[in-house]
């Protein structure tokens, strides 16, 4: 590959990189929004144990972070 083509795949997998990255915030600023409306209504408390139990190392962040936030 001449040395062009190589920064052309490099600029390309950063974008790409980015992208994913991107992807990965949004759906963790929507869990963290869901999870926080979530412990406020208990009509939605199965929904809250599907979040839980797929994503049991982010809800215990969450939950630490909520103590925290409630401690102050």
């Amino acid at each position: 590959m001449a040395n062009h083509e190589v920064e052309s795949v490099i600029e390309i997998r950063e974008d790409v990189a980015l992208v994913i990255l991107l992807n990965r915030a949004r759906y963790l600023s929507r869990l963290v929004d869901c999870y926080f409306n979530l412990t406020v209504s208990d009509k939605d408390s199965d929904l809250a144990r599907k979040i839980a139990s797929r994503n049991s190392e982010v809800v215990d962040c969450l939950d630490k972070a909520m103590r925290l936030i409630t401690s102050e």
